[in-house]
């Protein structure tokens, strides 16, 4: 068996895939309809997704995962205490910023699932400190002050450029509301020429539409 360590769900056409990773690397992948899970008759898309999760996690033994709630990764785990390649600041940038993204497209009102993460640059920053020059420690010449742009892509043919914060030597936590990922989302699609699907607004009309064949079924009975 294989410890994983983060569990993401993505929603598909069929219904849920849950990709199991440890960090980053994908360690198993396991659709909906390939497994004996089925939805609660009165789940949302969110409830759905989240019972999935669960049994997936429950049952990780059966795709030769080997999964601990306790030690699932909740926080990073860093690589590097300093950084004196930008290779270096790119593997730990990627690191921090793929849970937080993951958890986003879980929650994304949109049906969008991520590629892949990569650096794209690290650029030194000014600051007024004597002992950093270009962003480096004058000492060392390891990283010291910069801003790492990432990019974020998802397979459905959008790519979200990220900038994330190096600080003292250190890579800043990156923070990034629901609302403020589903407005990049609609933005770059735009750009990209992508139709998003709305998954709210599908369950929304799904509603809607059993409401009124239920008012009608009710008005032909009387």
């Amino acid at each position: 068996m294989t410890r994983a360590n983060r569990i993401a769900i993505a929603t598909t056409n069929e219904g849920y895939k849950a990709t199991f990773y440890r960090t980053h690397k994908v360690i198993a992948e396991v659709s909906s309809q390939d497994t004996s899970w089925t939805p609660a008759e009165d789940s949302n898309k969110t409830q759905a997704r989240e019972d999935f999760r669960a049994y997936c996690t429950k049952n990780a033994g059966l795709w030769d995962v080997e999964w601990d709630d306790g030690k699932a990764q909740q926080a990073w785990d860093r690589k590097y205490q300093a950084y004196a390649t930008n290779e270096q600041v790119g593997e730990d940038a990627t690191t921090l910023l793929t849970p937080m993204v993951d958890r986003l497209v879980d929650k994304c009102r949109f049906q969008v699932s991520l590629s892949e993460i990569q650096m794209l640059s690290v650029d030194a920053e000014d600051t007024n400190f004597s002992y950093i020059e270009n962003g480096r420690y004058t000492s060392n010449d390891n990283w010291a002050w910069a801003d790492i742009t990432m990019q974020i892509v998802l397979t459905e043919g959008i790519e979200i450029e990220y900038h994330m914060a190096l600080k003292s030597g250190q890579i800043c936590k990156p923070k990034l509301t629901i609302a403020e990922f589903e407005d990049m989302l609609k933005t770059e699609a735009e750009l990209a020429g992508v139709e998003l699907v709305d998954l709210k607004a599908q369950a929304k009309a799904e509603k809607d539409a059993k409401k009124k064949a239920s008012k009608a079924k009710n008005a032909d009975a009387a």
